[in-house]
């Protein structure tokens, strides 16, 4: 059995992995996780639900997942190291491009409150359209991209400060 501890923003999760699925703070989940292409794409099948995920290693701990046009960063910890997590200076506020692609559209100003979760920016990858959320709540302090822009994988498009 595996623990880790996940943190998804300011979030942290405990998860187990187990021979019957995984539990996730404390409740048993049921799925099944396979890669489709080896770069990536993966389908998450829970119950008779399928989701398509996107998961991009950041470094041998952090992650970037996409599932359903939802972006989040994922710092994954095994529960041994817990103690010594490290600094990595990366922003909590910044949004970044998902992937190389267009910005279609851009639903913020510099100054404007947004609460974690409101979609800041739309970008098209791959004949897909992407709602870019807020990762905190706070104010939009930049705004880097603007409509018809081509961004690249890890371009900044957004930041938001408390």
């Amino acid at each position: 059995m595996s623990q880790y501890n996940v943190m998804v923003g300011e979030r942290e999760y405990k998860v187990k992995m187990t021979d019957a699925g995984v539990v996730l703070n404390g409740q048993l989940f049921h799925c099944d996780l396979k890669s489709l292409d080896g770069n990536g794409l993966h389908q998450l099948k829970s119950g008779k639900r399928l989701h398509n995920i996107y998961l991009s290693a950041k470094s041998s701990e952090d992650y970037e997942v996409l599932i359903e046009g939802r972006r989040a960063l994922a710092s994954v910890i095994p529960a041994h190291r817990q103690g010594r997590r490290r600094k990595n200076g990366a922003k909590i506020g910044d949004l970044k491009a998902a992937m190389p692609g267009l910005i279609v559209d851009v639903l913020v100003k510099k100054g404007d409150w947004v609460e974690k979760g409101d979609v800041l920016v739309i970008q098209e990858a791959m004949k897909m359209q992407m709602q870019m959320r807020a990762p905190r709540a706070g104010c939009v302090n930049l705004v880097a991209v603007e409509s018809g822009a081509q961004v690249e994988k890890n371009d900044l498009l957004a930041r938001v400060t408390e």
